[in-house]
């Protein structure tokens, strides 16, 4: 079951990175979610933006990788 979940919170990332940077509304509701928080909030929206940059660029460098060779 926790398989499952986190498979479902990876793909969250990933599909969250792409959207931040392709979708113009969901990068001005995250935006607008940063201005509003607490400095303790914005440290764990920080370090999901990490995770969700280095999942949304890594997993689909690495598939491309494996698919190229």
């Amino acid at each position: 079951m926790f398989e499952l979940l986190d498979a479902v919170e990876g793909a969250g990332y990933l599909l969250g990175f792409w959207a931040f940077v392709f979708s113009p509304t969901y990068r001005a509701q995250v935006l607008a979610r940063w201005r509003a928080a607490k400095p303790s909030t914005r440290i764990r929206l920080a370090l999901n933006g990490i995770i969700a940059t280095a999942i949304g660029v890594a997993l689909p460098a690495v598939v491309l990788w494996i698919v190229l060779t």
